[in-house]
């Protein structure tokens, strides 16, 4: 299901409320996955991830730089 090789230091792996999308936060990276272990899409930062949670079809990203993004959880577009 997840990459042979996580191109940074993995955080965390959560699960969406409906058990539908698992998603892998890196220190560089975020992974979502179908839960079939599908990959639907992938986001690299150029600044350390310092927070994230999901938030209904959502995940919220704050980088180290202060930077602060919600992606759709389904496509990966920037809400």
């Amino acid at each position: 299901m997840f990459e042979a090789e996580l191109p940074s230091l993995l955080y965390d792996v959560l699960v969406d409320l409906d058990c539908i999308y698992v998603v892998c936060v890196c220190e560089l990276d975020i992974f979502v996955y179908q839960n079939d272990g599908t990959l639907l899409w992938n986001m690299g930062f150029r600044d350390t991830v310092e927070s994230y949670y999901l938030d209904d079809e959502s995940i919220i990203i704050e980088c180290s730089d202060g930077e602060r993004t919600t992606f759709q959880l389904d496509s990966g577009a920037v809400k």
